[in-house]
């Protein structure tokens, strides 16, 4: 065995007993029992690009890979993607990046990895402009775009209805502008504005009837939450080429440009029948936090702190509030996004 063959076998004995600590199951490739735990990890699990040397696995979900290194190994994706000067860096706020939410979380997670919370602005949605998820169908994505992208459409006029035709339609890759605090947002705001102002009226003109009181404080409340609650980040464009589109948006500290899986489907709602695209997925959308930064993004009455919290059964046991931060992201030069720093407000 050489030296190198040795380091990395040490490596994997160190990742072993830290994954054990955390409450990881480990298991062989040749055994593999996924109901056995809440976390189970996969040692030389076969992928499309060869073996992981960890295959990370949630209530039975795939969620992620570790790859045993010797110390000083150069991870050259990662120094190229953060080499030079950022392609982005947008302050974004609690609004903007979510934690995780669910119940138990701070007992079962030692990691804490943030997610971009963004908005679509449809057609479909009258009420409220947009939704989060970064996925769904943007009133901008029509036919014209769709065959910008590269889809050709006429091979698909034959089927178009029917019921087949989004099995046969192949996705393609494709990036996707976010931005931040700007028109799209402004949007939101005027048509929940809007909204309250149209739902009063109707109050005030019927006031016997319980039906448009309950309409006008919901629309009061969507006002309020568009104002300090819900997310300003918008997909607002999309292209092929990411350079073409960093030159139509030049401002890095509003727009973020990032990979995503576009779909064109026949969308014969409300007697529209006309080809629309689908972003089905927005890419590199998560961002794992070091554990040096952690305590702005943990909020509670008592305890407050990390030790504590992570010990609790549930958020209920936490007091937990809503923590209010805001943080620098940076996006490199494949669009992976890091944390640069976070100010609790």
């Amino acid at each position: 065995m050489n030296n190198i063959t040795l380091v990395e076998a040490e490596t994997r004995k160190l990742i072993d007993d830290q994954l054990v600590a955390a409450g990881w199951v480990i298991q062989d490739k040749n055994r593999i029992n996924l109901v056995e735990s809440h976390g189970v990890a996969i040692r030389e699990m076969d992928t499309d690009t060869g073996p992981a040397d960890y295959m990370l696995f949630i209530d039975g979900k795939a969620c992620g890979i570790i790859e045993a290194k010797r110390e000083g190994t150069n991870l050259g994706g990662v120094a190229y993607n953060r080499s030079g000067e950022p392609d982005a860096v947008v302050e974004l706020t609690q609004r903007e990046l979510g934690t995780p939410y669910q119940s138990g979380f701070y007992r079962e997670n030692t990691g804490l990895q943030l997610h971009l919370n963004c908005r679509i602005a449809s057609s479909t949605s009258a009420a409220y402009a947009g939704y989060y998820g970064c996925s769904g169908t943007p009133a901008w994505l029509d036919r014209d775009k769709l065959i910008q992208l590269g889809f050709d459409l006429d091979t698909y006029e034959a089927d178009k209805d029917t019921s087949w035709l989004k099995d046969k339609i192949l996705a393609k890759e494709a990036y996707v502008v976010l931005e931040y605090d700007g028109q799209a947002y402004q949007q939101a705001l005027a048509n929940a504005a809007k909204k309250l102002a149209d739902e009063t009226a109707l109050r005030d003109n019927n006031p016997d009837k319980k039906e448009f009181e309950r309409r006008a404080e919901a629309a009061n409340t969507q006002w309020q939450n568009e104002q300090t609650v819900y997310s300003r980040l918008f997909v607002i464009d999309t292209g092929s080429d990411k350079d073409t589109l960093r030159s139509q948006y030049p401002d890095g500290h509003r727009y973020i440009i990032l990979p995503a899986v576009i779909r064109p489907y026949w969308d014969r709602s409300n007697n529209k029948h006309e080809w629309s695209g689908t972003i089905s997925e927005l890419q590199l959308t998560h961002i794992n936090v070091p554990l040096e930064q952690r305590q702005a993004f943990y909020a509670s009455a008592e305890p407050n702190n990390i030790e504590n919290i992570q010990s609790l059964t549930t958020m209920q046991d936490s007091k937990f509030r809503s923590p209010q931060y805001k943080a620098r992201i940076a996006f490199g030069k494949r669009g992976e996004p890091w944390l640069m720093d976070v100010e609790a407000m």
